[in-house]
């Protein structure tokens, strides 16, 4: 919204003043919506989860955490087998990525980027098009994968295979650019 002051005005107008005084409201009312939208939509993760690869080594594990949805405490207990990574296979020395996310009922859901089946060149580009998390949902992280020899197969490729590149991030709030760990390259 444009913000007004009276030098856009001569004072000497009861109308100038009316429509500045509007201008005044609008801007209240317009701060007062952002903090009520702010509240519902509440949701940040307060402690990370430590992504890593599962004791099931197709899988993404976490540690235990805590997150907030709706101004409401929650936690989750470590998931040390892992959560499997969903979508379509990522054709050979392509990027696919993944996002991590969790509910108000604790429920992990994964959103896969929409070309994993296709790949990405650059990580980042992956992970831009997952976009933000949905309403009453809290980003764990992101995870971005390459195979540098054959296709990467959800929950079928080995994540400690030769091979293979793996990025996890914990760092929800920095998107689109997250910071990313190489967490792993046997190549």
């Amino acid at each position: 919204m444009a913000k007004l002051n009276t030098a856009d005005f001569d004072g000497n107008s009861a109308l100038e003043a009316d429509i500045l005084g509007m201008f005044r409201d609008m801007e209240r009312l317009q701060t007062n919506l952002n903090k009520i939208i702010s509240s519902y939509r509440s949701a940040s993760l307060e402690t990370p989860p430590n992504l890593s690869i599962g004791s099931d080594s197709k899988k993404i594990a976490y540690d235990a955490f805590t997150y907030t949805v709706r101004n409401d405490g929650k936690s989750k207990v470590a998931d040390t087998l892992g959560v499997t990574l969903t979508g379509s296979d990522v054709p050979t020395n392509e990027w696919g990525a993944w996002a991590i996310d969790i509910d108000a009922d604790g429920v992990i859901t994964v959103e896969v980027a929409p070309d994993n089946a296709t790949g990405y060149d650059l990580r980042r580009d992956g992970v831009v098009a997952i976009g933000d998390p949905q309403n009453n949902k809290v980003r764990l992280g992101y995870v971005a994968i390459r195979n540098k020899t054959g296709a990467y197969q959800p929950n079928t490729t080995d994540l400690t295979g030769a091979d293979m590149v793996i990025y996890l991030s914990d760092d929800p709030d920095g998107y689109p650019q997250p910071e990313f760990t190489r967490f792993e390259t046997n190549a």
